[in-house]
């Protein structure tokens, strides 16, 4: 599979559904099932099979939401479509994430290229970032695929816990300015952000430290469902202060 064909594929699904976000209120019923349909033909048609035999939870978790999405706009729920539409987009970064470090397990760096285009995408790493000249030099056989598998699986990890900690950081945010759905959004977020990184956070960072993550994590799902405003601010807190300590350890 050429290198961009799996970010050319996933944002063709979400390109279907993009208008639908920015336009809920303003478009028909019809219109909004017909690009959810759209979008659901592109992934079962260029997608589908390989996310679930590569990352199978991933998959599993994309065609549930599909399904949600379709339903919130038959039930004209804009913010169950917003919930949904977020899990979608995480779990292709999930897929993502298992498919470049199964690409590397299998010394395939035409295929970890392929996975890891979408979420240096969504990272906005530009070509002279250390991830992106790692695999040119791998693909193009100047470099060790051992030293470039290590140093991007790590960035990976480092990328995907700090998103954890920007969630929770935004959600304070959000709730300042009354915005306790998009508060709530922003937990939804991390959950997807942590279980596609919940193993190896347990392999590089221990069962103690692992476990308290997903603790914190599904605490700020709880408090921001809640609405609980005081709450919200200690959980959030504390989680953005313990991913930036798993990011340092993992960085070393």
């Amino acid at each position: 599979m050429p290198n961009t064909a799996i970010l050319d594929a996933i944002t063709g699904v979400t390109d279907e559904l993009f208008p639908v976000w920015r336009g809920f209120a303003d478009m028909a019923t019809q219109d909004r099932v017909a690009a959810v349909d759209a979008a659901t033909t592109k992934y079962d048609g260029n997608l589908k099979s390989q996310i679930e035999k590569t990352a199978p939870a991933a998959g599993s978790a994309i065609v549930a939401a599909f399904a949600a999405v379709r339903k919130a706009c038959e039930d004209d729920d804009s913010e169950v479509f917003r919930l949904q539409r977020q899990t979608v987009l995480k779990n292709f970064l999930h897929a993502c994430y298992i498919g470049t470090a199964s690409s590397f397990a299998a010394a395939d760096a035409d295929g970890a290229s392929s996975w890891l285009a979408y979420i240096a995408s969504m990272a906005k790493w530009e070509d002279d970032h250390e991830v992106m000249v790692a695999m040119a030099g791998a693909s193009a056989g100047g470099a060790s695929l051992d030293a470039a598998s290590a140093l991007v699986q790590a960035r990976l990890l480092v990328w995907f816990a700090d998103q954890i900690g920007i969630e929770a950081e935004e959600a304070i945010g959000a709730m300042e300015k009354g915005r306790l759905f998009q508060a709530h959004l922003e937990a939804v977020e991390a959950i997807e952000f942590w279980r596609a990184i919940a193993s190896d956070l347990t392999a590089t960072l221990g069962a103690e430290k692992a476990a308290r993550i997903k603790d914190l994590v599904a605490s700020f799902y709880e408090v921001t469902k809640a609405k609980d405003e005081a709450q919200i601010v200690v959980v959030s807190t504390e989680l953005k202060e313990v991913m930036e300590q798993a990011s340092a350890s993992i960085s070393k």
